[in-house]
């Protein structure tokens, strides 16, 4: 969300433009979140996670991005024609990059808006990548980057830095509404000053009433419901509870399932799509079974969203009422049996699942029976005896009419 507002803010002449492009901070972030959303979603893991030709935790992969010569400038150049123009009213194109924006899935508009069908990046998030590709940026890769101290920033420095800071860990988009903010948020109307919204006078109550039918004519318009905001302004958009937003908005691999790969129409850097479970990762990295085994147990992404299987108001019903059984993604360090596959040396693994809601997994022992037989025999020491579980009933199983 920082950097669109700080984009806002630039087209309005309220701040300049970073000077040049510089590598460590225009470019790289780009391609460390897609590679980061590998956990959330199985197509980004294919796409631009481990082993992928953009995974920016392999170090070759980010001295290639980094190299501004003319060796890679042919890599950089079909790299930048991934990316989405956001310029563009060219049909939307499913095979462009980052993915999927604001009104997917309303298929129902006429005319359908294909520039805002697809997400891309900021307008001047794509000037830098230009740039880049024309490898025309200061290669300055020293490793990643560690924000300064805050003790050690002038007065100034410090009060710019928490304005931003926020807004650093809310999404900038798709907005189908939004999840923690909405599209409310790169109207100029909104703001006083770069990072300061225009707050309504002391007393003045927020209008909630505009009439029967909110037109953009209406949203937009001097003394309508984005000219000024107060307590609920930026978050009336919201969906209420939020959890049914948050069980609705899912991957396309929900409404295209004829697609290859699943991708996230909505939110998947923040609401799971396909995770890694804890189940997968206990089974990386031991001397349980073969390396190529293990590798299958790393490339396994589960539903997050399966222990609430079912129709579409079973599931945003589950969602309200048990949103708290749901797994949370913890990062973890990898063993050193794992890293010497080659895996990656953190992962964020989906943890916190209860055995009251999923059962004990017999699957799972028959599993560990199989790959128990190209191993060798267990020591026998106390602390490598299993005692035996037992049998928990899964809270829920689902008839073949309620899928």
């Amino acid at each position: 969300m920082e950097e669109v507002v700080r984009d806002l803010f630039v087209r309005q002449g309220q701040l300049p433009a970073e000077p040049g492009c510089s590598f460590t901070r225009d470019i790289w972030p780009i391609f460390e979140r897609m590679t980061h959303m590998q956990w959330t979603n199985q197509g980004l893991f294919m796409l631009s996670g481990h082993g992928s030709p953009l995974d920016t935790q392999n170090p070759d992969v980010v001295a290639r991005l980094a190299d501004p010569g003319e060796a890679s400038a042919d890599f950089r150049r079909k790299v930048f024609a991934l990316f989405r123009d956001p310029a563009s009213t060219a049909e939307f194109a499913p095979a462009l990059l980052p993915l999927y924006g604001d009104y997917y899935g309303d298929y129902d508009l006429d005319p359908q808006p294909p520039s805002a069908v697809g997400l891309a990046v900021t307008p001047l998030m794509y000037q830098a990548l230009s740039q880049w590709a024309q490898g025309a940026f200061a290669a300055d890769w020293q490793g990643a980057p560690v924000p300064a101290d805050f003790d050690t920033l002038e007065p100034r420095a410090q009060a710019q830095a928490l304005d931003r800071a926020g807004l650093h860990e809310c999404l900038g988009g798709p907005f189908h509404p939004g999840i923690e903010l909405t599209w409310f948020m790169r109207v100029p109307s909104v703001w006083r000053s770069p990072y300061r919204l225009a707050v309504l006078p002391q007393g003045q109550a927020v209008r909630q009433d505009f009439g029967d039918e909110l037109t953009p004519q209406v949203c937009l318009a001097p003394q309508g419901p984005l000219d000024g905001v107060g307590p609920g302004s930026l978050t009336r958009a919201l969906g209420v509870p939020w959890q049914t937003d948050e069980a609705s908005c899912l991957s396309d691999a929900e409404y295209e399932p004829s697609t290859y790969l699943s991708f996230p129409s909505y939110w998947g850097a923040r609401v799971p799509n396909q995770v890694l479970s804890s189940e997968a990762w206990e089974r990386v990295g031991t001397r349980r079974t073969t390396p190529a085994q293990q590798l299958k147990h790393f490339s396994y992404r589960e539903d997050w969203l399966r222990d609430l299987k079912g129709s579409y108001f079973t599931r945003i019903n589950l969602m309200v009422s048990h949103w708290w059984e749901l797994g949370i993604l913890l990062a973890h360090d990898a063993t050193p049996e794992a890293t010497a596959l080659g895996l990656p040396a953190r992962a964020w693994i989906e943890s916190g699942r209860p055995e009251r809601v999923t059962g004990s997994n017999a699957k799972l022992d028959l599993l560990a029976v199989i790959e128990a037989l190209d191993s060798p025999p267990p020591l026998l020491g106390e602390t490598e005896l299993e005692p035996p579980r037992q049998k928990v009933p899964p809270r829920r199983r689902l008839r073949r009419d309620e899928i």
